[in-house]
């Protein structure tokens, strides 16, 4: 597959043996069961029919994981989504696109009952992206289809210097409230539905006016909205709104001093998320050597140490989700890259104050899959989302601490 094209930029990373920091699977310094054992694929959703922009983007809330991409045959152009809760079956639901031209998802929100799904869309397969549709809705149970509304551009905002792209696009879910954010011309623009997505407001500023940002990432931690950006300096930023509508910068001295993007912003429980920093370097943000992890809550951050490459220096990681397992260690999920290409299902766990990666061969073996997403289920595991790095096959991988 060609993924989604230059005009969109889907970043497509891999993954790796040897994480530094990994202790002994041996005598004092055993791994914790999150990594050593325990993870197991449950089902899986292929898509035999391949076309060149295809993308599935993914997104977490609490006990929840979901994914928004093509429907598996038909129309090319028919896009769906479906979701995990607390480790029941996948529900989906078939979303209805705007007449004429092309939709390709980039990104989605979920929290409690309530849902948000974005898409770049183009005039032609093949041309450059030219807008924003966004679907949002609430239970999948009622029968209801979501119809996606074309988001508001400021004029000229597109070029081919600039085009839209996932890593400049996210969502958010706060209440009823759906958030939408994109970096147009450096800067981080939002929409907001109050109203079930009958809606949208016409795009605001989110962060600091001359911050020339060139990675954002969205998400609600459930009591309040969360926007991570960084400058083209690297210098990193956090926001927090309590309605998408007013912004205020957190300012702690705790922030990392020079980043290359966003790496990770997922929330682990009320008021509490995971911020991951990828390291300054050529390759940021398409994958890093490194990642800074820290834990917000309040406006406190607190530092929980950097998920580290091999010892070779064209070893990367690519973080993607992250949450608290049942027994409270902080786990991170992506996908490693080796020296020869080849990617890998990551799983790390902060554990006695270091960070361990997975050996279990299930994972390990799995060549060009990555892990995008990962929550814990209220009755005690962890449901995590696999997908192939080459085309849109999504799997369902489920962890239980007795293995």
């Amino acid at each position: 597959r060609s993924v989604v094209g230059s005009a969109i930029g889907v970043v497509v990373c891999a993954a790796g043996f040897g994480v530094a920091g990994v202790a002994d699977s041996s005598g004092d310094d055993a791994a914790p069961p999150e990594v050593n054992r325990g993870w197991q694929r449950t089902d899986a959703w292929p898509h035999p029919d391949v076309v060149a922009y295809d993308n599935v983007a993914v997104g977490t809330g609490l006990n929840t994981v979901a994914w928004f991409t093509r429907r598996g045959h038909g129309d090319v152009n028919a896009v769906a989504y479906r979701e995990i809760r607390d480790g029941d079956d996948a529900i989906e639901l078939d979303l209805l696109t705007p007449e004429g031209g092309v939709v390709i998802p980039v990104a989605v929100a979920t929290e409690l009952d309530r849902w948000t799904a974005v898409a770049v869309s183009r005039d032609a397969a093949e041309g450059p992206n030219t807008g924003l549709v966004a679907w949002t809705g609430g239970s999948l149970d009622d029968g209801s289809i979501s119809t996606g509304s074309a988001l508001q551009l400021p004029a000229a905002s597109i070029s081919a210097d600039e085009p839209l792209a996932p890593k400049t696009v996210g969502a958010a879910q706060l209440g009823e409230t759906s958030v939408v954010t994109a970096v147009v011309n450096h800067r981080a623009l939002v929409w907001r539905s109050t109203d079930a997505g009958a809606s949208w407001t016409s795009p605001s500023l989110a962060g600091g006016a001359d911050d020339e940002l060139v990675s954002v990432k969205l998400a609600s931690d459930g009591e309040r909205l969360v926007l991570a950006g960084v400058e083209a300096t690297g210098a990193p930023h956090l926001w927090t709104s309590p309605d998408g509508e007013t912004w205020d910068a957190i300012t702690t001295a705790q922030l990392p001093d020079d980043v290359g993007s966003v790496g990770l912003l997922a929330v682990l429980e009320p008021g509490r998320l995971a911020v991951g920093w990828l390291d300054d370097e050529p390759s940021a943000p398409f994958n890093a050597t490194s990642m800074v992890v820290q834990v917000l809550e309040g406006a406190r951050l607190s530092a929980e140490g950097r998920i580290t490459a091999g010892d070779t220096g064209s070893q990367r990681v690519d973080p993607s989700s992250a949450s608290l397992s049942p027994s409270g260690r902080l786990v991170v999920v992506g996908a490693a890259l080796r020296a020869n290409g080849t990617a890998t299902p990551m799983v790390w766990v902060r554990d006695r104050n270091r960070w361990q990666r997975t050996e279990q061969s299930e994972l390990v073996a799995r060549f060009d899959y990555q892990f995008r997403a990962v929550t814990t289920t209220r009755d005690g595991r962890m449901i995590g989302l696999v997908a192939a790095l080459h085309h849109i096959d999504m799997e369902s991988w489920l962890w239980q601490p007795d293995g």
